[in-house]
């Protein structure tokens, strides 16, 4: 399972919320827990990704706020949501109408 004794000494990254799966695949090294990101840290997240270090429009701080809770403070979530819902556009008024539609979602 984890390919001890590959000459290439690659490495596996398993992600999982369920703690009966990690202790399955646990190996070598210990579980690190993570935590999950608070409210305002998950928008702080969406800003971020969404804008690329401008400010966000006060017209949708409101929407990306409440997306930004809906994804339950999982970062890679927050991401996806961003990637799906914006087609990686990362100009601001397409972003605007796009972000708009996402609040539906």
């Amino acid at each position: 399972m984890c390919f001890k004794d590959t000459p290439s000494e690659s490495s596996i990254i398993l992600t999982t919320r369920l703690s009966n799966v990690a202790n399955y695949a646990k190996y070598e090294s210990e579980l690190h827990h993570l935590r999950l990101f608070r409210d305002d840290e998950s928008w702080t997240l969406l800003q971020q990704e969404l804008f690329q270090g401008k400010s966000c429009p006060p017209e949708i701080v409101d929407v990306g706020f409440r997306i930004a809770k809906k994804c339950g403070g999982l970062p890679l979530f927050i991401v996806l949501v961003l990637v799906f819902s914006t087609n990686k556009s990362r100009s601001v008024e397409g972003n605007r109408r796009k972000f708009r539609f996402a609040e539906y979602w």
